[in-house]
């Protein structure tokens, strides 16, 4: 198993993530958001180079990534590279999540010898709650969000009940009349639930979302 390692502000930029006021999208689309939606600090996982989409037929996003996925355990610990892991979310009508409850599911696979996580299994939840929100980020300009019941997998100890997702980069255009896939690479932060007042989550939004699509960028950067 290798091991990455990051500096301390990019777990700071993950965690605490916050939405909060009602925003007006342009057209027909139908603005949405979890109020106070954020990610706990402790224990997430890091997916990166995603395959984000959407079917309009079925009214189905799905996000898939492989051997891109990271768990943090802390600034402590760092981060350790999961080889032969997976990430998989299903997610269902999510154009019509006024009117329709979203339903569908995660999943994250791999083991972690050093953790004693063998199953092949770290983490399985049933969707909850979605949302989206404009970022302000001309380069990422909405991010999807998503909350799941927690159901089982090695990992489910390292969270409580309730976990929760935010996408960026993920080529959503604000609308859902027209299948979609994203043409970058689409990015994702699996943690606990961890809802913050309303009156300081603009802040956390500033600091969390935009901060990941940055970093992001950032990193692609260096690496080039």
């Amino acid at each position: 198993m290798k091991t990455r390692t990051r500096p301390a502000s990019h777990k700071q930029m993950f965690c605490g993530w916050a939405l909060a006021g009602a925003l007006l999208l342009a057209g027909n689309a139908h603005a949405t958001l979890i109020p106070g939606f954020g990610l706990g600090d402790g224990a997430n996982f890091d997916a990166d180079e995603l395959l984000v989409a959407y079917d309009t037929a079925s009214d189905t996003l799905f996000a898939v990534g492989v051997n891109n996925v990271t768990l943090d355990l802390g600034e402590d610990a760092g981060i350790l590279g999961l080889d032969g892991t997976g990430f998989r979310l299903n997610l269902n009508n999510p154009a019509n999540n006024l009117q329709v409850a979203p339903s569908g599911t995660i999943s994250i696979t791999g083991m972690i010898p050093d953790l004693g996580f063998l199953s092949g299994t770290l983490l399985t939840g049933d969707v909850t709650n979605f949302g989206w929100v404009e970022s302000g980020d001309p380069d990422s300009p909405f991010e999807l969000q998503v909350v799941f019941a927690i159901t089982g997998g090695d990992a489910a100890s390292l969270f409580g009940p309730t976990g929760a997702i935010g996408f960026a980069q993920t080529d959503f255009p604000g609308v859902w009349e027209n299948d979609w896939v994203n043409q970058g690479d689409g990015i994702s932060v699996t943690a606990d639930y961890a809802p913050v007042p309303l009156p300081g989550a603009l802040a956390l939004f500033a600091s969390g979302l935009l901060g990941l699509a940055r970093r992001a960028r950032a990193d692609r950067k260096a690496s080039a």
